[in-house]
């Protein structure tokens, strides 16, 4: 079987590269038979990495500008007769990031990793966009990858799309996030940032939907009240972060709150094995692959009771309501004060991480294109 990969978001930083990067390390391991070829739309010609090769891997630049294939594809889901030969006469398209050729026979598989500008009211002016490219996705795709029930029955619920061709194949953290500290290493990774021994983590984009204005005012209370001496670390690209940099200067917390923009891979393990806690109180999440992360490393773990993510913490984590500034200092200070249980957290973080794994996300991904295909 030839399968087509929209591979744009290898280009990206966001978590639908993380996605597309651990889902075909693992599917390239498990998967010697088929053949992939990943679709690049990059007109620009801008350098990027090649993470995948081997004999049953290559790659196709389609040097056409993305405005254009918006208007035919998105806008006007025009069919371009020849568009399946242009792409090498695949037989089945994965599209990863809501968008899709017009084919006539193709069969297509898509991954939907959440609808939050459809939920969440700051991402209005993004919804007349994302909501034609998510009914052109529902209505071209032959099977849909949901990466959480929670997503699932969310675009069930909101679309009221075909439940028996959506399947549910949650996310895993990568083998790099592990319990086996390297003193060395996180040693090394808090001095390269500036961060002090004591200090609580946070990891992802700085989106307002993850809710980093009450996380910080949170810590604001634990400073004003019980003095403590952790700093803040948000790691997040800054780009998204305007609103969270005006509450850090509102606060007067600029020395404390260490906004580190985007971390390279390489270094975000050694800052969660570093973290007396981590807090992850997002109001809205496709599944939260930061708190498995998190747990996975040993880490414990406050985090927002709300949409997929209590699906993905279990037992393992001080669950709060994310719009509760009181509850979140709470649970962080408690965390802080009590290290048994820092302790039983990690141990029961580590038990619920082991859930998880790319192996098991490659293989019933196989299995659904295999299913799709036909």
């Amino acid at each position: 079987m030839r399968i087509m990969v929209d591979a744009l978001p290898l280009l990206g930083r966001a978590g639908g590269r993380s996605y597309l990067y651990y889902l075909f390390k693992s599917l390239l391991e498990v998967d010697r038979l088929n053949e992939y070829k990943f679709l690049f739309r990059n007109f620009t010609g801008r350098a990027r990495e090649r993470p995948f090769s081997g004999p049953n891997i290559s790659e196709l630049n389609l040097r056409v500008p993305n405005r254009i294939l918006e208007y035919l594809w998105t806008w006007n889901s025009v069919y371009l007769p020849g568009t399946e030969k242009l792409l090498g006469s695949p037989d089945l398209f994965f599209s990863t990031i809501y968008f899709s050729p017009v084919f006539r026979k193709l069969p297509v598989v898509s991954v939907i990793y959440d609808i939050t500008t459809m939920r969440y009211a700051p991402y209005i002016d993004e919804r007349k966009m994302f909501d034609l490219r998510m009914r052109n996705t529902i209505h071209r795709s032959k099977a849909l990858i949901a990466i959480s029930e929670y997503t699932r029955r969310d675009v069930i619920e909101y679309y009221n799309a075909p439940p028996e061709k959506i399947f549910t194949v949650p996310l895993a953290a990568d083998s790099a996030f592990g319990p086996s500290r390297d003193e060395d290493g996180i040693k090394t990774a808090l001095k390269k940032y500036g961060i002090p021994l004591k200090y609580i983590l946070y990891t992802g984009n700085l989106g307002p939907h993850k809710n980093l204005k009450t996380l910080v005012e949170a810590y604001y209370l634990l400073k004003k009240r019980r003095a403590i001496e952790h700093k803040l670390v948000l790691c997040g690209n800054k780009r998204w972060g305007g609103e969270v940099v005006e509450k850090i200067n509102a606060l007067n917390l600029e020395n404390d709150v260490l906004l580190l923009d985007y971390v390279p891979d390489a270094d975000l393990p050694h800052l969660y094995h570093g973290a007396e806690v981590f807090v992850y109180i997002s109001l809205y999440e496709g599944f939260g692959l930061p708190v498995l992360e998190a747990m996975q490393s040993g880490a414990p773990v406050v985090a927002s009771n709300v949409t997929s993510i209590p699906e993905v913490a279990g037992n393992a984590c001080l669950l709060v309501d994310p719009l509760d500034m009181e509850g979140v200092a709470g649970a962080i200070i408690k965390l802080i004060e009590d290290g048994k249980l820092r302790e039983r957290l990690a141990a029961l973080g580590l038990a619920r991480a082991a859930m998880f794994g790319w192996d098991k996300t490659a293989k019933e991904t196989l299995r659904i294109f295999e299913t799709a295909a036909g």
